[in-house]
């Protein structure tokens, strides 16, 4: 027997900002930006308070990506044995833009500074608000693109499998099989991908290095499973399984991340000026630059660009890339199973099983480039300038100063997974039907996306390890429908008629609390936790109350600078007088007995990662429906649904910012959450009607 498929997939998306195609000149404002495809206007942040403009991460434009896919199978039969042989190709085309920052962005510290830029003599240099941050006041730094970030990108995949169903007895069927498959190193069409080579610096396809990176082709997956009836009736059956799953990365995990200032081998900036050690000729270029030659006017003055200065990766304005490791492995996971399957009557069944799993060598992202945190405090403390002491701090600071930070996608964590697992179901009884379930689990990882950089310290990778984002502990789920009896009546009135009902009950899932905008590690990744002395159990979400704050400004100081007094709970949970000094820049958070305190400036706090939990999840969601024969062969159903029926609040999406203004008040609705508003579980109660006609 011969089994043979093509398949093709087709995506074309534009995604922009509603003033896509509004000239910036027309708001008054002279960004320099020319090409059509980036107008509209600039995003202007505003401190924690406000943003303007369209959002910095488009336009995005895929137009089209395409896959092709291609797959053989053969079966063939003998005696007790049912052997399968096969193969499939896969081919990926990506043709992508991702304008980052392609309109803008400049950044105030302050509301004021913001307000007062306006009112700034810039021909003499002088705020002419006394109590403007800045002099002259104005924005603190900006970012614009400069280069193309269109590319044309290919992926090939290959695999192939063996598999046996051997059927040893009546009671007992053994599976056994290998998989081999291995994903591509991506191509694009003109060699515009580059990746950092620490021997050489930034190189570029085509020129210093032939392939941005090399993967693994010794991908073999061999699996094993049975089935087994012990006692023959089919009433009771045993199942077991295990093996090996190896991921095939799509292209979107190489030029789709959102670490530092690049977003994948695409964009690395070698097109700068003088980035690579022996020069030679270098043309995928994207860069963006920042900070001192922006220049910010009253329109209709320029705001952007730099003053027609060159573009350049150096020491004092570094250039933030992504970068690819040489050797790539390929992420495996290694599962099994165990569950017992039993029938309960003529109608209804139990199984119960435990599930466990193992992530290895997954896909992680980590600054190779992370400075040294208690040396560059030292040297701001000695009266070092802040920036300048982290970049001279960094590891490749003697060989390519001007690199900032170099997260990359490589293969430093792995995951856990084990869950017990109940299910509970009938076949139609006296027209009841019931699936119910109870999952009791927990998982484990150093993090959980591969998408976002969100490490606090990557020299120490196992420091992360904890509860994963989607650590959902306890699981239940009740399903009920019921067809109602029905007798002959005027207009079929009394026939029809079915009730459905789902109930949803979830564990609190886990979160971290962090601080985004405070370096304390003098990393310069702001992903620094805090201290932790007492339970986190003590810490509570609340819709309408953050944590409890202690303002560092009723910590009182002596004229070295040290604490002397204010809350006792937080300077003896600070510890060393190091951070018990941090009180007074910082504060801390009091919740009962569990006091988060700030760390000593270089290093790191000792809270782990979600180690904090949100509140349960309670969802009813309930349905009537009335079907109407309307002849033989069409149907009239009637549907009334209700989601949420109970209107009982669910809450996700937690601000867990400790330097942002209210920590620990709920964000939104689980449903917007996901952004699925309404239709998503967690909404509040929404009623839905519909009509449909079956024949």
């Amino acid at each position: 027997m011969s089994e043979a498929r093509f398949g093709y997939n087709r995506i074309s998306q534009q995604i922009v900002s509603a003033d896509h195609n509004v000239n910036p000149i027309t708001y008054g404002i002279n960004t320099g930006v020319t090409n059509p495809l980036n107008f509209g206007l600039p995003e202007i942040d505003v401190g924690n308070f406000y943003q303007l403009g369209g959002g910095n991460g488009y336009p995005l434009f895929t137009t089209p990506t395409e896959t092709y896919q291609f797959t053989e199978g053969l079966g063939y039969l003998k005696g007790r044995h049912n052997l399968h042989f096969g193969g499939e190709i896969r081919h990926g085309r990506v043709d992508n833009v991702r304008n980052r920052h392609a309109k803008g962005e400049v950044f105030f510290q302050s509301l004021q500074d913001f307000l007062e830029a306006g009112s700034t003599d810039f021909g003499n240099g002088t705020a002419l608000d006394p109590g403007c941050s800045q002099d002259p006041c104005g924005p603190e730094n900006g970012e614009v693109l400069v280069g193309d970030t269109h590319r044309v990108i290919t992926q090939n995949a290959f695999a192939a499998y063996v598999a046996d169903e051997f059927h040893y007895s009546s009671k007992l069927t053994i599976t056994a099989g290998l998989r081999y498959e291995v994903s591509g190193v991506i191509h694009e069409q003109n060699d515009l991908l580059a990746n950092f080579e620490p021997s050489i610096g930034l190189a570029q396809v085509g020129k210093q290095i032939s392939t941005p990176y090399h993967v693994q082709h010794d991908n073999f997956a061999p699996r094993l499973g049975i089935a087994w009836d012990p006692w023959g009736d089919g009433k009771t059956v045993i199942r077991a399984g295990a093996g090996i799953m190896y991921e095939m990365a799509p292209i979107s995990d190489f030029i789709g991340q959102t670490a530092g200032g690049g977003i994948g081998l695409n964009t690395i900036p070698t097109g700068a000026i003088g980035v690579t050690p022996g020069g030679g000729s270098i043309t995928a270029a994207v860069v963006f630059p920042n900070g001192d030659q922006l220049n910010w006017q009253a329109p209709p003055a320029q705001v952007f660009p730099f003053l027609g200065q060159p573009i350049s990766c150096n020491a004092g304005q570094p250039c933030s890339i992504t970068s690819v490791r040489n050797h790539l492995d390929t992420p495996y996971t290694e599962f099994w199973n165990l569950n017992v399957q039993r029938a309960i009557g003529n109608w209804s069944s139990l199984q119960v099983g435990y599930v466990g799993q193992r992530g290895v060598k997954l896909f992680s992202l980590l600054d190779i480039n992370q400075p040294n945190g208690p040396a560059a405090a030292a040297c701001f403390e000695g009266g070092g300038d802040y920036f300048a002491c982290e970049q001279t701090n960094r590891p490749y600071f003697g060989k390519f100063p001007f690199l900032g930070e170099t997260t990359e996608f490589g293969n430093a964590e792995n995951s856990s997974y084990d869950g017990l697992q109940m299910t509970y179901k009938t076949r139609s009884w006296k027209g009841l039907n019931i699936v119910s379930g109870y999952t009791y689990a927990h998982s484990i990882d150093e993090s959980t996306s591969n998408r976002h950089f969100n490490v606090q310290n990557s020299l120490d990778v196992r420091a992360e390890r904890g509860n994963s984002d989607y650590d959902l502990r306890h699981r239940f789920t009740f399903a009920v429908t019921y067809a109602i009896p029905g007798r002959e009546s005027f207009a079929q009135l009394l026939q029809g008629w079915q009730v459905n009902s789902v109930v949803i009950l979830e564990s609190g899932m886990p979160y971290t609390l962090y601080d985004f905008d405070d370096d304390i590690s003098f990393t310069g990744e702001f992903n620094d936790r805090w201290n932790i002395t007492g339970s986190p159990n003590n810490i509570h979400w609340s819709k309408t109350t953050p944590i409890p704050f202690v303002d560092p400004s009723t910590f009182t100081t002596d004229s070295m600078g040290n604490v002397t007094g204010g809350n006792l709970q937080c300077i003896h949970s600070a510890g060393s007088q190091a951070a018990v000094n941090q009180l007074a820049v910082y504060g801390c958070y009091v919740s009962g007995s569990t006091a988060l305190t700030p760390p000593a400036n270089g290093t790191f706090g000792d809270a782990g990662r979600n180690i904090f939990r949100g509140p349960d999840f309670t969802n009813w969601d309930f349905s009537m429906s009335k079907s109407t024969r309307l002849g033989e062969r069409v149907t009239l159903q009637l549907r009334a649904e209700f989601f949420n029926i109970l209107n009982h609040p669910n809450f996700t999406g937690i601000n867990n910012n400790l330097a942002g203004s209210n920590p620990g008040l709920a964000a939104f609705t689980p449903d917007l959450g996901a952004s699925n508003p309404v239709l998503g579980s967690g909404g509040s109660r929404h009623i839905q009607l519909g009509a449909k006609f079956i024949w």
